[in-house]
């Protein structure tokens, strides 16, 4: 098992294990595209430092699993892990831009973590779910990830991602439990509180949604979008009351995640089944309509993204591994176009980033 070490760069910090690696960035904005009189769009190139990354600090030895993570600020960022020997979950916090990190109070239970989002304030809740027998958990943060405690919300599905606009709105997102899922209704599920996930209510869905949910994003209190196979894109602009579901385009076959700075602007992830490749989307609508991003074309092959975090409408920063080498993909135009950052030797995969400024 390999350490977790922590990249950093001018304004912004990212922590890949080399084995089993992980992702968290604050990430600094860069030359915004201009669009001049006459209606075409020019596109600044991605600054040096932007691109220029190096390795500085570790979390303690052991830790495997890095896989969520959230930054509310430049300086306060938490992530998720494996304890040593897979033994459990915990959460690490740093307040000073990632050059040190300490444990968070002990994480009740057997519990391994399926997403994480902290609101602008020091709140944030997790999903988590346990295996034998098979139960989600929500926990519940109100000190920047510091200490713990469960919601008391513990139900048979399986929560695949949440996201908090705030420090009271919160909407998950998943799938139903097979043994309990009546027959012909659908897969996916969602679940939403207005309280900072002490409790939660369910989230009705159109009747064509069939498929599992992978990913929510909520850039404010009533819009969210959510995404999953079968090209499904849902939207909301009631805080998850009534959900509108539309179709990615085609190719975009299976989407796994979604990152939205505003109501407006959006970035999407997902597979291609045939041929197999790596597909990005874009949407300036809110999610009802999607563009392809352009992936450069010496990344194609191979490549496999984790996640992404867009800090503005334009600045956008994706992260994964290509074959046995980590990834990271920095935008200034809202994801249309991408330039690969230099990375050091030996980190294999990055699996997780947050860009709060």
């Amino acid at each position: 098992m390999h350490d977790a070490h922590r990249l950093v760069r001018a304004g912004a910090i990212a922590v890949a294990a080399f084995a089993i690696a992980g992702a968290i960035g604050a990430c600094a904005g860069g030359a915004a595209s201009t669009a001049p009189t006459g209606g075409s769009t020019t596109r600044e190139p991605v600054s040096t430092a932007a691109l220029h990354w190096q390795v500085s600090g570790t979390l303690p030895r052991g830790v495997a699993n890095v896989g969520w993570a959230q930054c509310i600020s430049a300086q306060k960022c938490t992530v998720t892990a494996s304890a040593p020997g897979g033994n459990g979950a915990m959460i690490f916090e740093t307040t000073d831009g990632g050059a040190a990190w300490k444990a968070a109070s002990a994480i009740p239970g057997k519990v391994s973590f399926t997403g994480l989002s902290c609101g602008p304030s020091a709140a944030c809740v997790a999903v988590a779910f346990s295996p034998a027998p098979f139960s989600t958990t929500v926990l519940r943060s109100a000190d920047s990830g510091a200490s713990w405690s469960v919601a008391g919300v513990e139900m048979g599905d399986f929560l695949a991602a949440v996201s908090c606009a705030s420090s009271q709105a919160c909407i998950a997102v998943g799938s139903v439990n097979p043994a309990t899922k009546p027959p012909g209704s659908s897969d996916a599920t969602a679940i939403a509180s207005g309280d900072g996930g002490a409790t939660w209510g369910t989230s009705p869905f159109p009747g064509a949604v069939v498929a599992p949910l992978l990913d929510v994003s909520c850039p404010s209190t009533r819009h969210c979008v959510a995404v999953g196979p079968g090209r499904v894109v849902l939207t909301t602009d009631s805080g998850g009351a009534t959900w509108t579901y539309t179709k990615a385009p085609q190719g975009a076959d299976i989407l796994t995640q979604v990152a939205c700075c505003s109501p407006a602007t959006c970035v999407a992830a997902g597979v291609q089944q045939s041929p197999r490749q790596e597909v990005a989307l874009t949407t300036s609508d809110g999610g009802t309509t999607w563009n392809a991003a352009t992936v450069p074309d010496n990344l194609r092959s191979g490549l496999v993204l984790s996640a992404f975090s867009c800090s503005s409408a334009s600045w956008c920063v994706a992260v994964g591994k290509r074959t046995d080498a980590a990834v990271l993909l920095v935008s200034n135009d809202g994801g249309l176009t991408c330039t690969a950052a230099k990375l050091p030797t030996g980190v294999a995969a990055l699996v997780a980033v947050s860009c709060p400024t």
